[in-house]
């Protein structure tokens, strides 16, 4: 297992991930909640607290955890909807979602970007790639309150990639999701970037 994540270090030294940026939302009963330039956030209504920590696995590797917490004596049905955007992204810039591995990709001064995540062994639910002003807004919705995002599979310039989670959180407990960012100049090099990481049970642990 560390056999490809050494090689790809090597092949990679004193190069810094240049990162794309998260921001979280916790759809739950037809309202979305986001986390804008947070770590945590208490949802009061509803119960819960949500907490976001980064790290990079090596150079070229950003793994994200989102622990929600369910504070209620019954159980809770939540979607978490993970936005990212290139932070210089200017009309090179391309997004778009691989029909093939149902995983997005970020292309941009020439280098590629691999989108992902899961939850408890469960693959992206909805993806879509969208103009990033239509973040917060009801364009990005096909329908909210059913917590369906309006697809579309590409866009240029700045635009923002979306997927989505689906969490079931018993009362009192606490469930973990994850996302994580892959940078290369290959799709091929990713996506066996993104296999290995996949089989590693290490990076994904059930528990906080």
């Amino acid at each position: 297992m560390n056999t490809i994540f050494e090689k790809e270090e090597s092949k990679m030294a004193g190069y810094f991930l240049p990162q794309l940026q998260l921001v979280i939302g916790v759809w739950i009963n037809g309202q979305t909640y986001w986390l804008h330039n947070q770590t945590e956030k208490i949802i009061t209504n509803e119960k819960l607290t949500v907490k976001l920590k980064q790290e990079n696995i090596f150079s070229k590797i950003r793994n994200s955890h989102i622990c929600i917490t369910n504070h209620d004596e019954s159980e809770k049905n939540v979607m978490i909807v993970m936005m990212h955007r290139y932070l210089h992204a200017s009309k090179d810039h391309l997004a778009f979602i691989s029909p093939t591995e149902h995983i997005i990709f970020h292309l941009a001064n020439k280098k590629i970007f691999l989108v992902n995540g899961q939850y408890e062994g469960q693959a992206i639910q909805q993806a879509t790639i969208q103009p990033f002003w239509s973040m917060n807004t009801d364009y990005m919705w096909s329908c909210e309150s059913k917590g369906t995002l309006k697809y579309q599979p590409m866009a240029k310039g700045i635009a923002v990639s979306m997927f989505t989670l689906n969490l079931s959180i018993p009362s009192h407990e606490t469930k973990i999701a994850y996302t994580w960012t892959i940078q290369g100049e290959a799709k091929s090099e990713l996506l066996n970037v993104n296999e290995a990481l996949l089989k590693n049970t290490l990076a994904f642990p059930l528990k906080k």
